[in-house]
């Protein structure tokens, strides 16, 4: 649904699970409030350094993410070289995303602001590069 509104046409929709947003372990289907005061310890080492340790102490670590992410995106590149490609993901893998190909640490993941339903604009260089023409659009 969201990639016909986004492309404003009918379009055909591949699903691809390396897509799916980050697992966030026993934080899944909380507040944000609620796991922070709950569990400060796993939050803080999340905040500090969410390459190596899980989200909600049984999810995902922000490595497991890129490296799905980056298999997408080589297989991505091999296959539509030169073509613009719509691309519709969460908020989460899509900023992990973006700070790991602009060379930020993961810990500022956070600092990438992406609105709901907006439209981010990148141009992919290679597997390890990209080109941020536009957040927020």
């Amino acid at each position: 649904m969201t990639a016909g509104i986004a492309s404003g046409r009918p379009v055909d929709v591949v699903t691809d699970s390396r897509l799916i947003e980050v697992d966030f372990g026993e934080w899944e289907g909380k507040r944000p409030e609620e796991f922070q005061s709950e569990d400060p310890e796993s939050w803080s080492k999340w905040l500090t350094d969410p390459e190596t340790h899980r989200a909600g102490r049984t999810g995902e670590t922000a490595k497991e993410v890129i490296d799905r992410l980056d298999d997408f995106y080589q297989e991505l590149l091999e296959r539509y070289e030169d073509k613009t490609v719509l691309i519709v993901g969460h908020n989460g893998v899509n900023r992990f995303f973006m700070a790991s190909k602009l060379g930020m640490p993961l810990k500022n993941y956070r600092r990438l602001v992406q609105e709901n339903s907006a439209l981010t604009l990148v141009k992919l260089i290679s597997k390890d590069e990209i080109q941020l023409l536009k957040l927020n659009a």
